[in-house]
């Protein structure tokens, strides 16, 4: 008995979901011989659409979480520069107290040009310990990794280390005879 195309539809969907060939031909009432046949015959590959949905499935699950590392990056990146701006908005404050003009500077009290200097050297602090925790994060989440082909070239200065226990061959010496 011939197959209609409905039929071979069927089958070819079933096949190619990856369904076993006993259970296609319990579903479709055909010998098992024939599932074989028309598969061989129109090269489906058992399973196909499977693998296939799991690929794309796990490129999609890859941008979910290529696009969620961008998220977390971008939320580090401004938390950071926030920070960064408000260090900045109290060093020009504190600068500001000093006076603007040569005069003024000249002008202001030992005991203020301390506690100002006091407040710039925490605020340097403050930069420092800002810049550190964003650097941790970054390599934390994975952002800062080196690549291989990076390694080498990462210290501009090449460093050559000579064995001054060896004696170097003079050029005037004819060793060779």
């Amino acid at each position: 008995m011939a197959l209609s195309a409905k039929q071979i539809a069927k089958l070819e969907l079933l096949y190619k979901r990856g369904e076993r060939i006993e259970d296609i031909s319990r579903r479709l009432s055909v010998a098992t011989r024939t599932v074989i046949v028309h598969a061989n015959k129109n090269g489906w590959t058992h399973g196909e659409s499977k693998r296939e949905y799991s690929q794309k499935l796990a490129v999609k699950e890859e941008e979910h979480l290529l696009q969620s590392d961008l998220d977390v990056a971008d939320a580090l990146r401004e938390g950071y520069l926030t920070k960064l701006r408000m260090i900045d908005g109290m060093m020009s404050a504190t600068l500001r107290v000093l006076g603007t003009t040569p005069e003024e500077i000249r002008s202001t009290s030992k005991s203020e040009a301390d506690r100002t200097f006091a407040i710039l050297k925490s605020l340097k602090i403050s930069s420092e310990i800002t810049n550190m925790g964003y650097e941790a994060s970054r390599r934390a989440l994975g952002l800062d990794v080196v690549r291989e082909e990076d390694g080498p070239d990462l210290l501009p200065i090449k460093i050559n280390v000579v064995n001054k226990n060896v004696e170097e061959p003079d050029a005037d010496d004819d060793t060779t005879s």
